[in-house]
């Protein structure tokens, strides 16, 4: 016999010839007992009764959602905001045409501002992660113009009618190498074209 079958023997043996012995174990059992139903079902007991409160809670805000009346406004008002950001966007039938429009843009921007000494390089190219059909071009402008130019320049950035986006911004007028009405401007922009066939209706437009 092994020694854990003669243990259990003798236990069971010694249970049946001690009364008190039995009682003991019994009492250890009832604490057990009464340890699981007093620890682990109340913990049980909160989780479940969490959960309760979380669906109430969401039911609720489906019905309060569903009682509403302002769909149709609702529906609207995200629909206006949809057609304004979608005329916000360049547009150009490829990424070529996309560069060249910006450029064109930023020229006329250039001379309409009178920037003087301008140096005006498109840059990065690249679909925008996420935004299917949609295309961010950069462009970087660097000048050392009249105080009042560079201010005319940064407004019209600021006005244009499509999204320009200032990546990055410098407009200087203390440095010792300006003349005293100067200021130096280096400005990295992004706009973000909406490429496609559908997109180039209007060829003649360098802002459309």
């Amino acid at each position: 016999m092994s020694a854990t079958a003669e243990f259990v023997s003798r236990a069971r043996a010694e249970l049946a010839a001690n009364p008190r012995l039995r009682l003991g174990a019994w009492a250890i059992v009832a604490i057990l007992c009464g340890y699981v139903t007093l620890t682990v079902q109340p913990a049980r007991v909160e989780q479940a009764a969490a959960a309760h409160a979380a669906t109430q809670a969401r039911l609720d805000r489906a019905r309060e959602l569903l009682a509403r009346q302002d769909w149709q406004e609702r529906l609207a008002a995200a629909r206006a905001v949809e057609r304004d950001l979608a005329g916000r966007l360049w547009q150009a039938d490829n990424e070529g045409l996309a560069q060249a429009r910006l450029r064109q843009a930023i020229d006329e921007m250039v001379s309409k501002t009178r920037l003087a000494q301008p140096r005006v390089e498109v840059g990065l190219s690249r679909a925008v992660p996420d935004v299917p059909g949609v295309w961010q071009v950069q462009v970087r402008v660097a000048s050392t113009s009249g105080r009042e130019s560079a201010l005319r320049f940064l407004h019209a950035i600021a006005g244009h009618p499509r999204i320009l986006v200032e990546e990055q911004l410098t407009f200087d007028r203390r440095s010792r190498n300006l003349r005293r009405n100067d200021a130096r401007v280096e400005a990295l922009l992004s706009a973000y074209f909406a490429i496609g066939p559908a997109a180039g209706e209007n060829p003649g437009r360098p802002d459309a």
